[in-house]
């Protein structure tokens, strides 16, 4: 009996851990996190996203990345730049959301019901 809780308790922690992994909340990168980070915070500052999203999700394919699909231009465009961003942004999106992020800046806007929101990127980075 002993030894079935103990098998019992084993695969719910292991069951614990893989979901924790598949939701995003235990990164398992290699390398220097802080590094990974600012490099995406300066992609991120480099780029320029404007249009209606079409789709928001993790992509298992592409290891549970966040991923962004929208219209821009009448254009159909994907982006990655939320995939280690850490304020939550991309949860909130849904499909129909207008969003600008001009390029230079981490400034983020998410236009829906005519109501705009400024929000800011967080790459979880010290450096300036």
């Amino acid at each position: 009996m002993k030894r079935k809780f103990e098998v019992l308790i084993g695969v719910l922690v292991f069951l614990v851990f893989v979901t924790l992994i598949f939701t995003g909340k235990i990164d398992l990168h290699s390398g220097d996190w802080q590094k990974i980070r600012c490099e995406a915070k300066d992609r991120a500052i480099n780029e320029e996203i404007s249009g209606v999203v079409i789709k928001s999700y993790r992509d298992m394919d592409n290891h549970n990345s966040k991923t962004v699909e929208f219209e821009s231009f009448g254009k159909m465009k994907k982006t990655l730049i939320l995939h280690l961003e850490v304020s939550g942004i991309h949860e909130e999106l849904v499909e129909g959301d207008s969003i600008l992020k001009p390029k230079g800046q981490l400034k983020f806007f998410l236009i829906r019901d005519g109501n705009t929101r400024e929000l800011m990127l967080d790459f979880d980075c010290d450096q300036p």
